[in-house]
């Protein structure tokens, strides 16, 4: 992981972060995010790694994939700008494996982080129900 990014800079209006945070709790997301970049085919994580966080896609897309029938790839989903993705696994084990589809940067905030951001802000915590729900 690299450098952190300031989300008042950021150009990517669909980020829920943006969207739904109060402003207090965006500058506390601030000082525990940071910024990871990718190059098409890189694995951001693999089916069976310890979830540590959830990701932000600033830039690009990922392409969610799990083994079916005979262990073949088979594509879940796909997530562009603004999505999030690794929140499925969350407070365990990645069930499938997170791979960019092109070159991306991405926003990666720890599991303690994002649960207290989720606890204290209503709208945020509604609006990833709803993804959670799709």
């Amino acid at each position: 992981m690299s450098a952190k990014i300031n989300c008042d800079e950021c150009s990517n209006t669909a980020c829920l972060i943006k969207q739904y945070c109060l402003p207090i709790w965006i500058n506390k997301i601030e000082s525990n995010k940071f910024q990871m970049e990718c190059k098409a085919g890189d694995a951001v994580f693999r089916k069976g790694e310890r979830v540590n966080g959830i990701y932000f896609i600033k830039h690009g897309k990922v392409k969610i994939i799990s083994s079916g029938i005979n262990n073949d790839d088979q594509i879940v989903r796909v997530v562009g700008n603004g999505h999030i993705f690794g929140h499925r696994g969350a407070g365990g084990i990645y069930p499938f494996s997170a791979i960019a589809l092109s070159d991306i940067t991405i926003c990666f905030i720890d599991n303690d982080s994002f649960y207290n951001v989720y606890i204290n802000n209503p709208q945020f915590s509604l609006e990833i129900m709803k993804v959670h729900s799709r």
